[in-house]
């Protein structure tokens, strides 16, 4: 069995990950007749990961809708990228 490794995302991978995660999510809600979340291509960028956040404002990118992490109980900082499921 092959296995596959991600490596940690960069800012430079925006360029080219934005637009994936945009029609990946589009099929999605056009699949469940959802509206569209954001009215163009665009991407979560967690605002508490703030050398992230600030390298997006200075390429321009804007802030659609800002979100905030809550959590009820223990919370764990992820090891990882967060891929959630759309499955059920």
């Amino acid at each position: 069995m092959t296995s596959i490794v991600l490596r940690p995302g960069t800012p430079a991978d925006a360029v080219m990950c934005g637009p994936i995660c945009f029609h990946a999510f589009k099929a999605i809600n056009d699949t469940h007749h959802f509206p569209p979340a954001f009215p163009c291509g665009g991407f979560l960028v967690p605002t508490r990961n703030g050398e992230l956040f600030r390298w997006c404002l200075a390429q321009d990118f804007r802030l659609v809708h800002q979100m905030t992490l809550m959590t009820i109980g223990l919370y764990n900082e992820p090891q990882g990228a967060y891929l959630p499921s759309v499955l059920y």
